[in-house]
């Protein structure tokens, strides 16, 4: 169940706090209005689930009055920033591959004012109606917010770079996975060619859990200039497409979006242009799943992956959030069955990691000793965690020779 910490008001002159909030769930971001009259902030429901969406709240600057705004929204929000007039509040959202920006009244109405399927991230409105955001691949736009017109780009430090290379051009895909929808981007090589065959890199961001989109993503276009077509997708349990849908894996994590992602691997595959024996992973807690659960993949990167789910429990800032909201609700009231279940789900069956779980470099397979097995027939638990060193980082065949470490 998630937790959090309150809000509290500082009078400057001698250091006197005064509480403004008193909600079980987290509570940030605040910001007070120009006027003084409202303070706006940021908060989600204490709901045991594992994911829930962050709501928008006002309430009158002692706290009092306190209620959601734009509670029909059923997207996280982001980054709140009052109007001059302290009529409005606007804020970022992500919806599906996209970051826009909204403004929500205190009727309750909110809508969405700019249409370019943008990454944004940081947002800030002035006095004159007029915000500035920060847009990938590292731009500063600015615009009216009320009515966005065509941006100004008031820097872009990294244009001139860009336009000295050929980047690899970015494709929306979709697919059909268990009645789902799953959405998801590929980045091809400079160069193209629909009739060769690529190896593939599947490119999980579960560390923690992010939206992927059609930005420019610097790790997918550096593989993709080596070669490589890289996918990104977003399985079910990703942030950006409602509560619902983020909750879906609660009792299947890993499991069901583990799922989407292998079908997507199936539908780039019947393309054509994928060669099914070039399959490179890399992710946190999935990739480390993925090379338990399937031979398909040649090559493996697994960085910080959650090797024992008690250890994760007990030293996480959000163990207990994770204890409650993933576990089966019936055993939350039996801390000795319920920790039975973690070990039951661990998806390695290893030893306990440490706190700080190194990442993991698998070289590539034979088709001899591509997973390794047991003497029961499953899948062996993975190696000690190790780093590659120096030029034998480098994806494909040079991942041949692999050094132990300790963070």
């Amino acid at each position: 169940m998630l937790q959090g910490g309150e809000i509290y008001a500082v009078r400057l002159s001698d250091g006197t706090r005064r509480q403004l909030t008193n909600h079980p769930g987290p509570d940030e971001e605040p910001v007070p209005s120009p006027d003084g009259s409202r303070i706006a902030w940021i908060a989600r429901e204490p709901k045991p689930q594992s994911y829930v969406v962050s709501k928008l709240y006002v309430a009158n600057p002692d706290g009092s009055r306190a209620k959601v705004l734009a509670g029909s929204l059923d997207r996280d929000i982001r980054h709140p920033q009052w109007s001059s007039d302290s009529r409005t509040v606007y804020f970022l959202a992500d919806d599906r591959g996209a970051t826009y920006v909204y403004p929500a009244r205190n009727d309750g109405s909110v809508r969405q004012v700019t249409k370019a399927p943008d990454r944004l991230s940081e947002f800030s409105v002035a006095d004159t109606g007029r915000a500035v955001t920060v847009r990938a691949p590292g731009e500063l736009p600015t615009f009216p917010v009320a009515l966005p017109a065509a941006p100004v780009v008031l820097a872009a430090p990294n244009r001139a770079l860009l336009s000295e290379r050929e980047p690899g051009a970015v494709e929306a895909i979709q697919y059909a996975s268990d009645g789902k929808t799953i959405q998801g981007w590929i980045v091809k090589p400079p160069g193209f060619d629909a009739a060769r065959k690529y190896p593939l890199l599947l490119d999980i961001d579960d560390a923690p859990r992010r939206m992927c989109g059609p930005e420019f993503r610097w790790r997918a276009q550096l593989f993709a200039a080596r070669g490589f077509v890289v996918l990104c997708a977003n399985p079910r349990g990703t942030p950006g497409y409602g509560e619902e849908f983020g909750n879906l894996i609660r009792s299947r994590f890993p499991g069901d979006d583990f799922d989407d992602l292998m079908r997507g691997l199936d539908h780039l595959i019947v393309n054509g242009f994928i060669d099914p024996a070039k399959l490179t992973i890399q992710g946190g807690l999935l990739a480390a799943w993925a090379i338990g659960h399937t031979a398909r993949f040649h090559a493996a990167i697994a960085i910080h992956p959650i090797a024992d789910w008690a250890t994760e429990v007990a030293s996480a800032p959000d163990g207990q959030s994770i204890l409650v909201s993933a576990a089966p609700p019936p055993d939350a009231a039996n801390p000795s069955l319920l920790r039975g279940k973690f070990q039951d789900a661990d998806p390695h069956r290893r030893r306990r990691s440490r706190s700080r779980r190194p990442a993991t470099a698998l070289r590539p397979a034979s088709s001899q000793d591509r997973v390794q097995t047991s003497t029961s027939g499953r899948p062996a638990s993975p190696q000690r965690a190790t780093r590659c060193v120096g030029r034998d980082c480098a994806l494909g065949s040079q991942m041949t020779e692999l050094r132990s470490f300790e963070e």
